[in-house]
């Protein structure tokens, strides 16, 4: 039954799903309801995303007026995002103040982030302070940044020390790159910080940012 209504890729990657697998008598009617409010491709993308599986009864009253707000490609962005479908109900006023402050766009940007769904209250006090900075495209990238929004009190402190002395765009060639993020999480933002400010301008791009943390990181061993 499933092959005939979506051919052979989707039904295997939803029945290789443990949280599809375990509801499926359950699923299969959402799912040939969702396929036609949402279309067959929408509805895949979101039962294989294991919260929703799992709370599907508490999601379905939300997805008309997610619809409407957000339109579908968002809805579904959101839904198959395991963070956002956990606390879905508490995070929607969440969602339309940031669609209010930022734009649509910006707003599932962040909430289809896990990091930034867990954290919103605390990350959101930090946007402003960061946009005074970096401006409103900045603080984006900085919130949606997996290794800076998991720092502690102590490591916001010390980023917020490194971006308001060292250029704005010099801190978002190095934000743009994961692998440095990690490795400045690692080393720690005030030896970062210190490094910049004793950097030359070439040491200062992100390949000669870089080395210079891993020249540290290589000392510290």
């Amino acid at each position: 039954m499933l092959s005939e209504e979506l051919g052979t890729e989707s039904p295997v990657r939803l029945l290789s799903t443990n949280s599809f697998c375990a509801r499926a008598e359950i699923l299969l009617p959402i799912l040939n309801s969702l396929s036609k409010k949402l279309g067959a491709d929408a509805a895949v993308k979101l039962l294989p995303t294991s919260s929703f599986c799992v709370r599907v009864e508490a999601l379905l009253p939300i997805l008309d007026s997610l619809s409407t707000a957000i339109g579908t490609k968002n809805e579904v962005r959101l839904l198959s995002t395991d963070s956002f479908c956990v606390r879905a109900e508490s995070l929607l006023p969440v969602l339309d103040r940031l669609s209010d402050t930022l734009g649509t766009e910006s707003a599932v940007r962040l909430l289809s982030r896990g990091g930034f769904c867990a954290l919103e209250d605390e990350l959101m006090a930090k946007f402003p302070d960061i946009e005074a900075v970096l401006g409103e495209k900045g603080a984006m990238r900085i919130l949606s940044n997996p290794y800076l929004v998991s720092m502690d009190s102590s490591q916001w402190q010390e980023f917020m020390d490194f971006i308001r002395i060292a250029q704005p765009g010099d801190t978002m060639l190095y934000v743009g790159s994961i692998l440095l993020m990690g490795k400045c999480k690692r080393v720690g933002w005030g030896i970062c910080l210190d490094l910049y400010q004793h950097a030359s301008q070439e040491e200062r791009t992100r390949p000669g940012f870089e080395k210079l943390v891993d020249a540290y990181a290589h000392e510290e061993l």
